[in-house]
């Protein structure tokens, strides 16, 4: 769980430098609102899954393993 977090950080990360990238004119508002869109569905994806993890690991339900031979 903790390298999900770290990603979710990173993620944050990545979003302030964007930013930043638009705000020093070196990034178009067209290219920045594509990267800002792209970024918002990733974060959001990442959210849901640690969400949903946490809730199997609080239930026991959670299966770390593919393989169940």
């Amino acid at each position: 769980m903790q390298f999900l977090n770290i990603a979710l950080g990173s993620s944050g990360e990545f979003h302030s430098c964007i930013y930043s990238f638009f705000k020093a004119d070196q990034l178009s508002q067209e290219d920045y609102e594509k990267l800002d869109e792209l970024h918002y569905k990733v974060e959001n994806a990442l959210i849901q899954l640690i969400k949903s993890l946490e809730k199997k690991m609080k239930e026991g339900t959670w299966e770390d393993n593919f393989y169940k031979g």
